[in-house]
């Protein structure tokens, strides 16, 4: 969500939840020497969690993964420990630190997922929404931090600068299709790991794939309506040209779709309701 929206949330969820306070989850971090010791940052065991637990549809098996944590567990601490500040030599270059924060964010969203699991079925409330997302602690390059704002203020402005520096910021809006909340609602978990080497080309494919998927874009040219998925308007100001400036969402989205189906650019805009169901596999059977 923008942080506009993120300011409400918190706000209303407030005043649900009066007296709540943030806990910190269990997370455990690396000691100096393992990270000393690692010659580059471990995205394969994210890569071979994701293989192991994500399938096609982007849905977790959260029951096995829960018996058998300890990849994620590994890799958590990685995150918590080896990030671009705490190990700039592992992260080379923005792919590198942008991979970083992406694979962490989703690493972390399937951490807080376990640790409530499996009482958890959706965060289909403000108060859920607000515990999951903003009164959770974790660490990331040894920094406490939620969720919430460890997609605001750190993986958006990283990869606003990464982008701004090669001159194309209009790629920025591709890392929403990136990261994943753990809900029906959110672009489909790869059942793979970003990896810094293709993070352009993986990138594109999830941009691609989810602009192409009915319940994202769903185009009705007798009504000259187009109803997208809420992520377009929490982050419109995401969906820019090269220079920054922020364009039509359509604009954007056409240029990820082949002459024969871009969309008219003048179609009003609908927004559908985000579906907050946790994205796992046993809801789905």
């Amino acid at each position: 969500m923008s942080p506009r929206l993120w300011t409400y949330l918190l706000v209303a969820a407030l005043a649900l939840t009066a007296g709540a306070c943030s806990s910190t989850l269990a997370q455990q971090k690396l000691s100096g020497s393992d990270v000393a010791a690692l010659d580059k940052f471990p995205h394969e065991r994210f890569d071979a969690l994701s293989k192991a637990h994500v399938d096609t549809q982007g849905r977790t098996d959260y029951t096995a993964l829960k018996a058998n944590p300890d990849e994620l567990v590994y890799f958590s601490a990685a995150v918590a420990s080896a990030g671009p500040k705490s190990a700039p030599k592992l992260h080379p270059d923005g792919n590198h630190g942008l991979a970083f924060y992406i694979n962490g964010y989703n690493a972390l969203a399937m951490l807080n997922v376990l640790s409530r699991y499996p009482d958890i079925k959706d965060l289909d409330s403000l108060s859920k929404q607000a515990d999951f997302f903003v009164f959770t602690e974790l660490t990331v390059d040894g920094k406490v931090i939620n969720l919430k704002d460890l997609e605001n203020e750190v993986v958006r402005p990283y990869a606003r600068k990464h982008y701004k520096g090669l001159g194309t910021v209009s790629k920025l809006g591709r890392v929403h299709f990136a990261l994943n909340c753990a809900s029906a609602g959110c672009p489909r978990l790869p059942n793979e790991g970003f990896d810094p080497a293709r993070l352009d080309e993986q990138l594109d494919r999830e941009t691609n794939r989810f602009v192409r998927e009915e319940r994202n874009v769903s185009v009705n040219h007798k009504r000259r309506v187009v109803t997208l998925s809420k992520i377009f308007e929490w982050y419109a100001e995401d969906f820019t040209d090269d220079a920054g400036n922020a364009i039509n969402q359509l604009k954007w989205i056409n240029t990820y779709l082949p002459e024969e189906e871009k969309i008219p650019e003048e179609y009003s805009l609908e927004f559908r309701d985000y579906d907050w169901t946790l994205n796992d596999q046993k809801l789905y059977e």
